[in-house]
């Protein structure tokens, strides 16, 4: 047999309040993806670092720079990024074995280093995007999860920056 059923309680164990309490703050992108634009031997270079070896991270993952206004798509970011790398950055490490990927690192854009398939077809060199196509960019670390068609699924973004 069980034991007996508690008495319920004879009232709200918590005072009410008058008015509706705030909904929860949500919870916030992890930050880990930061870039900064310099100038190199009289090119521009874009350094990235990332630190994200809590999420999981895969071969498959990949910084892509986009449009500022590609934030305000429905769904957002769901253009391809103007240029891009997997975080091994030299070269297509996609379908390395996951266990080596660490999720931290830093890498630099570079139009001397770029791999050719992140600034071919739709994609652009920083050369290119600095002559043709300045303004505000945001970085965004991305994984090729299923279908590789954008909208990708974001790891995280990361902070904007001016190319001029």
């Amino acid at each position: 047999t069980y034991p007996p059923t508690p008495d319920p309680t004879p009232g709200p164990t918590n005072p009410s309040t008058s008015a509706p309490t705030a909904l929860p703050t949500p919870s916030p992108t992890p930050n880990c993806i930061n870039g900064n634009v310099r100038s190199k031997e009289g090119r521009v270079v874009i350094d990235i670092d990332f630190h994200y070896p809590d999420l999981d991270p895969l071969q498959s993952d990949w910084i892509g720079l986009y449009s500022c206004s590609d934030a305000d798509l429905v769904p957002p970011f769901s253009r391809e990024p103007k240029t891009w790398a997997y975080t091994c950055y030299d070269r297509v490490c996609r379908f390395d074995d996951d266990s080596i990927a660490t999720g931290i690192g830093k890498v630099t854009f570079d139009d001397t280093t770029l791999p050719s398939y992140g600034s071919t077809g739709i994609h652009k060199t920083i050369n290119a995007l600095v002559n043709e196509a300045t303004g505000c960019y945001i970085i965004l670390l991305n994984r090729i999860d299923g279908d590789s068609a954008p909208p990708y699924y974001g790891i995280c973004e990361g902070n904007q920056l001016d190319l001029l």
